[in-house]
């Protein structure tokens, strides 16, 4: 079956759309005339598979890294930079337009840099020939083998890592070879290396590395892996999943994590807490958030999935209560350090889901900020949001089509988007971060 690609969906879908039918093909760009399989209905969506490009009128370009078409990590390291943001621009609007939403769309920010840019990463361990390899899992969905243990490519030197997590990596995979320890397979519940998690600070960086058990890591080994580092975890766990909760954990070097500047705050992102990778764009994401927003000294402020308040002590710094709603309690006890650190008093962080509306307290709330996972907001929370009556809303999302869904929800309960502003955090990839605000009808 041939189709003409017409638009791009979040997550840079591409889609052919009819009168009475839209079918959406992963790997598709607008202009494309593709061949695909025969469509089929997932999810209330209609897909096809791409069986091959016949044209395509985008241009692209030679992509620098030589795992690029293998490695997952990136999608679009083949088209230059100015196409990338373009797309990303068409992703955000069309997510709106699915929900009806008529708004005024701000020109993208572009990230300062486009490689070398991220700050963190999640690598994966995999069996080489000579012993284990550290890199990225292999193009695919590695959630549709949830229970093999999928492809990994082998990487030395990520093209979108800092020059400091690429040296820690290579430092763990020297210290790991001759070492005969097998990458963990949860279908057989055979090996013993899971993920590594390297994150970069001002100082230096911490390593998280994650293992099925640690009776065959020697001292000596641990103490090479984290030679250099600010801190250094193991932890231990065993179930199926590759994103375990560690069942047990244990500092080899180091107290403290790797500190970063956000808006003149000092913010320490604790263990395996969420943070932005865009290390250029920090400032840039939270700034923006921060205008948005137009805290002043009287404002009473719900900051909802909070995180280690990298958004909740700039906020306080600037009104006059914060309050931090956060699922993960190791963040929350990372948040209150990070407030007693920038000495502000006039924060208060709570370790709970953010439908549990009784946690919210300290209301009434004149400003709520939110950045929820990529699923977006509970209705439950879209109503104790519109029922709280704020007069500002500022939503800042990774997913253009559960932010467009939120910010429907949140129209039809008296609020109206007034600012879309896309913000390429991802540069080589089809993801896309997006600050909304929304203002309360009066009258």
């Amino acid at each position: 079956m041939e189709l003409k690609i017409d638009g791009i969906a979040a997550g840079g879908v591409g889609y052919s759309e009819s009168d009475t039918e839209r079918i959406h093909v992963a790997g598709a760009l607008p202009g494309d005339r593709v061949e695909v399989s025969r469509p089929r209905s997932h999810r209330g969506r209609t897909q096809a598979r791409l069986i091959r490009v016949l044209d395509r009128e985008i241009a692209s370009r030679q992509a620098p890294c030589e795992h690029f078409g293998r490695c997952g990590g990136c999608d679009w390291m083949d088209l230059p930079y100015d196409v990338q943001l373009s797309l990303k621009t068409r992703m955000v609007a069309d997510a709106f337009l699915q929900v009806g939403l008529t708004v005024d769309l701000a020109e993208i920010v572009a990230s300062p840099e486009e490689y070398r840019y991220r700050n963190r990463v999640d690598f994966a361990f995999g069996n080489g020939q000579t012993g284990p390899v550290i890199g990225l899992y292999e193009k695919g969905d590695p959630r549709d083998r949830s229970r093999a243990l999928p492809p990994v490519c082998p990487v030395e030197d990520c093209w979108l890592t800092s020059d400091t997590v690429n040296g820690f990596s290579r430092q763990v995979q020297e210290a790991l070879v001759d070492t005969h320890l097998k990458a963990y397979n949860p279908e057989s519940r055979t090996g013993v290396l899971r993920s590594l998690e390297i994150r970069e600070g001002e100082a230096g960086g911490a390593i998280n590395l994650l293992v099925a058990n640690d009776k065959h890591l020697s001292e000596d080994l641990l103490t090479r892996v984290a030679y250099g580092a600010e801190a250094m975890t193991l932890r231990v766990s065993r179930t199926r999943s590759r994103h375990a909760k560690a069942k047990r954990e244990r500092v080899i070097r180091g107290e403290g994590e790797p500190m970063t500047t956000i808006l003149g705050a000092r913010i320490a992102f604790g263990g395996t807490s969420f943070s932005q990778v865009n290390r250029f764009l920090l400032d840039g994401l939270y700034g923006l958030a921060i205008e948005l927003a137009r805290p002043s000294a009287s404002d009473r402020v719900l900051d909802l999935y909070c995180g280690v308040g990298a958004l909740s002590i700039p906020l306080a710094k600037r009104s006059a209560h914060v309050v931090g709603i956060e699922l993960d309690g190791q963040a929350v006890q990372c948040a209150q350090s990070n407030a007693a650190t920038n000495a502000c008093a006039n924060t208060r962080f709570v370790s709970a889901d953010a439908t549990k509306l009784s946690a919210w307290g300290d209301g009434p709330f004149s400003l709520v900020t939110l950045n929820p996972p990529r699923g977006g907001l509970d209705a439950g929370v879209v109503e104790g949001v519109a029922s709280s009556r704020p007069d500002r809303v500022v939503y800042v999302s990774c997913n253009p089509d559960t932010l467009a869904r939120d910010c429907k929800r949140l129209s039809s309960n008296n609020y109206t988007v007034s600012a879309v502003h896309p913000v390429d955090m991802f540069p080589q990839t089809a993801h896309v971060e997006t600050v909304v605000r929304l203002d309360r009808n009066h009258g």
